[in-house]
């Protein structure tokens, strides 16, 4: 994670700072998502008046109205950033390997270069859309409020989630660093069946002509069980990832909601 954010920082260049100015805005409305409850659980513990309904309806409405404007100009302006910087990445990429000399190009095959430039550039603009304007941004939002309410309850409470807030971080950049194995397995092995592919669809006639479609597609087919294979292999370690972290969540939670009862 730590390693595909700092590319993307390294390489965002014009686009670095609307889309900075957009992740704030999403932080905002993550927090202004956060208050709706909050006030709603606020109102509940009051008698209820007409005038207090009345103030708690203008707060709601101004609140969503925020919200609304919000979301509208981070899907109207902030999401296409992403298939922006996915275009002027392939740019970019391309730039940068014409600078590189004969000898380096040739150690790797063409296809095998196109399937990694196109698998990083295709996963741009949902990574920068979904993961990181909107998960992201939202959860980020949500922990420093979080920490800000249990802070005013307890100083000792705020201690107790920042000691597993930090544990949580400590564990999340181990797995992380382990995800990035199999991420570059997979991406390797992935890679190394599309240069096949792409070697054997480019010259299909030549190989019906010669008579060896069986043993090209047995070529196809190994590395696409290869592939395979490594994908599962991440997947099975990301579900164990996720259950750790989001255990630690949990304990978290209630651990902060034990502490206040």
């Amino acid at each position: 994670m730590r390693e595909v954010l700092a590319f993307i920082w390294r390489n965002l260049d014009r686009h670095r700072i609307p889309y900075v100015l957009f992740f704030v805005l999403s932080m905002i409305d993550g927090i202004a998502l956060f208050f709706i409850p909050v006030i709603i659980s606020e109102f509940t513990r009051t008698p209820l008046t007409i005038e207090r309904m009345q103030q708690v309806i203008v707060v709601l409405v101004v609140l969503y109205t925020a919200i609304l404007a919000f979301q509208w100009l981070i899907r109207r302006y902030a999401e296409v950033i992403g298939i922006q910087f996915s275009n002027y990445l392939r740019c970019k990429l391309f730039k940068q390997g014409e600078r590189l000399s004969v000898q380096r190009l040739q150690k790797h095959h063409s296809g095998y270069l196109l399937s990694l430039v196109n698998r990083v550039c295709d996963e741009m603009p949902g990574f920068m859309g979904t993961d990181l304007l909107w998960s992201f941004a939202h959860t980020l939002s949500s922990f420093v409020i979080f920490f800000i309410f249990a802070a005013r309850e307890s100083l000792a409470l705020a201690g107790f989630n920042l000691f597993l807030l930090l544990v949580f971080s400590v564990c999340a950049w181990f797995l992380a660093q382990k995800m990035v194995i199999y991420a570059h397995d997979v991406n390797t092995k992935r890679a190394t069946m599309l240069q096949h592919f792409s070697d054997f669809m480019a010259n299909i006639v030549t190989i019906k002509k010669l008579g060896i479609f069986s043993f090209a597609e047995g070529m196809i087919t190994a590395r696409a069980d290869s592939a395979n294979n490594a994908a599962v292999a991440m997947q099975i370690f990301h579900a164990k990832r996720w259950f750790i972290l989001h255990t630690l969540y949990g304990i978290m939670i209630v651990g902060t909601l034990s502490l206040l009862l």
